[in-house]
């Protein structure tokens, strides 16, 4: 995420990152990402203690959630 960052100019606390696993949202967070999205698909996650700023069923919901 960083050498993508500075290589094409990324506003990382505009951006958002959709992950089906914590270990996504642990990067996107370290990288600087605030607006992230777990997806639940299968994997077992842990709601509760999630770093994610949201929680979805499908990754079709993540345009509601970036839109509004």
């Amino acid at each position: 995420f960083l050498m993508a960052k500075d290589k094409h100019d990324i506003d990382m606390k505009n951006s958002w990152l959709i992950g089906d696993k914590e270990d996504d949202i642990i990067a996107g967070n370290n990288s600087g990402i605030l607006n992230t999205i777990l997806v639940r698909s299968g994997h077992k996650i842990n709601e509760k203690l999630t770093k994610a700023k949201y929680i979805i069923n499908s990754i079709k919901d993540s345009n509601n959630i970036i839109i509004n």
